[in-house]
């Protein structure tokens, strides 16, 4: 709907978490396309594929796709593609079903942990910086949080 005349709001940027959803069905079981993103193709959106663990390429990539819908007013696809580290919920267990997959998963580095890594190593952060940014956003959530146990909400706060 994004070309009709009275609907249009000069593209959009959609994001596919791309996070293994469907770990029961292998890709090519679930769908007819190599990608998730590949409806896209139908609507001549371009799509951008990145790595979820590359902290910098999806920087770039997020930055592109805004840059591209704001200059051709189009949609614009980024496929944001990570893995799961749990299931779909507590109850879920995904080595049951894809096991090989999962033990790989195990193995895996959280992508904050190879992010800090990046930034210290490549000099543009010490470790007593980064413990330091650690600490004071853990500091401003857990403010937040006790803040939200005693705030009251009235309809009109809702209402613009």
């Amino acid at each position: 709907m994004q070309d009709l005349t009275n609907y249009t709001v000069g593209g959009t940027v959609h994001v596919i978490v791309n996070n293994q959803i469907g770990f029961t069905t292998v890709p090519s079981k679930g769908r007819s396309g190599t990608y998730a993103s590949d409806l896209a193709k139908a609507v001549g959106a371009p799509i951008f594929h990145v790595n979820a663990d590359a902290m910098e390429e999806v920087h770039m990539v997020f930055k592109a796709a805004g840059e591209y819908r704001q200059k051709y007013k189009h949609d614009v696809v980024i496929d944001l593609i990570g893995y799961r580290k749990m299931g779909h919920n507590e109850l879920d267990q995904p080595s049951f079903t894809q096991p090989l997959m999962y033990q790989q998963v195990a193995k895996m580095t959280p992508v904050a942990r190879l992010y800090e890594a990046e930034l210290v190593e490549g000099g543009h952060l010490t470790a007593d910086e980064v413990a330091a940014m650690k600490e004071d956003a853990i500091s401003q959530l857990e403010e937040a949080y006790a803040k939200s146990k005693s705030l009251t909400y009235k309809a009109e706060d809702w209402v613009t």
